[in-house]
């Protein structure tokens, strides 16, 4: 099995999204071809592409959108101006209290947390992503202290 696809295939059969045996079945072909067992799977017709998608949203517990189930009204749509849509590759996905969700994808516009994540499960480095975890850990402790220093509390006010 492709080390890259160990996460994902195991949330795939704790989902019952595919069997053991199926598994099972592609192994031998996904080995000798170099691809991982997932990917195997879909390109035989074992397993539909929007169950491997499902899979990855329950194992990074994000939010699937359905964009073709989708529909927003124009003045959703016209919140995310044409060009700012393109260079982002933004969507625009609801409306919750008066604010507009957007997804973002691509490579356009990099967080720290998707590289991660890429050096972990495209990449296969997990020291890589380990450093970016420390970095996101960094930069979230720095913006706490600046954000508790920059509201205490003066002494004053409880005078």
């Amino acid at each position: 099995m492709a080390a890259k696809d160990d996460f994902l295939l195991e949330t795939m059969l704790d989902m019952g999204l595919t069997t053991h045996e199926a598994v099972e079945e592609v192994r031998p072909e996904a080995e000798s071809s170099g691809e991982g067992v997932v990917d195997t799977l879909v390109k035989t017709g074992r397993l539909e592409a929007s169950l491997v998608v499902m899979a990855k949203s329950t194992y990074f517990g994000v939010e699937m959108v359905n964009l073709s189930e989708t529909r927003l009204t124009d003045e959703v749509i016209n919140a995310v101006p044409r060009h700012v849509a393109r260079k982002y590759n933004a969507v625009p996905v609801a409306e919750q209290d008066g604010t507009v969700v957007v997804a973002l994808s691509g490579r356009n516009l990099p967080v720290l947390a998707g590289e991660a994540y890429f050096w972990y499960a495209d990449y296969q480095n997990p020291g890589v992503a380990a450093a970016y975890a420390v970095l996101i850990l960094l930069v979230s402790v720095a913006a706490t202290l600046f954000y508790l220093r920059a509201l205490r509390v003066r002494e004053e006010v409880y005078g």
